[in-house]
């Protein structure tokens, strides 16, 4: 048997915990089609530190990158063209995808650390020039937000 207590009120009979019986004083918020839980006033909350989040369609992008890049450097196929093809994916898609493999190693890391700059998107790597000159390439993402460099520091969107 369930009983419901109106919001912020507690329950008039002293609770005993049993199997099937249980009192967790919160309330369920629904905000912009997301539910949260609104724990009342005073309660402890413990948080703990979390790991940065890590951009999996960006990782995913790199390493089929630098997948591709080691067929051709093998000899295994001769252009993105020839990977378009045995992929069944547009030449335009393999060869923007390839360009991943210019980027800086230390923003390649970054990347996979989770760290990177919130606006730095497989998209937009695919979308947007990416300056061969990695000194240029630091200057160029200090724009889309904190530089990958900034090992210590939060990232501007995750």
């Amino acid at each position: 048997m369930t009983t419901r207590i109106p919001k912020g009120q507690v329950p008039a009979q002293p609770y005993i915990p049993s199997p099937l019986n249980t009192f967790i004083p919160m309330d369920l918020t629904r905000r912009t089609g997301k539910s949260s839980i609104v724990l009342p006033e005073g309660t402890p909350q413990k948080t703990e530190p979390r790991e940065p989040l890590r951009d999996t369609t960006l990782i995913n992008g790199l390493a089929k990158a630098f997948y591709w890049q080691r067929l051709i450097d093998l000899g295994v196929v001769r252009s993105g063209k020839e990977i378009a093809e045995r992929e069944g994916l547009d030449q335009g898609t393999v060869n923007e995808c390839m360009r991943l493999t210019l980027l800086d190693p230390i923003l390649i890391q970054a990347i996979l650390e989770g760290i990177h700059p919130q606006g730095l998107t497989l998209n937009w790597l695919t979308r947007n020039p990416i300056p061969l000159l990695w000194s240029d390439q630091h200057e160029r993402f200090r724009s889309i937000g904190a530089s990958p460099t900034n090992r210590g520091k939060s990232r501007s969107r995750v």
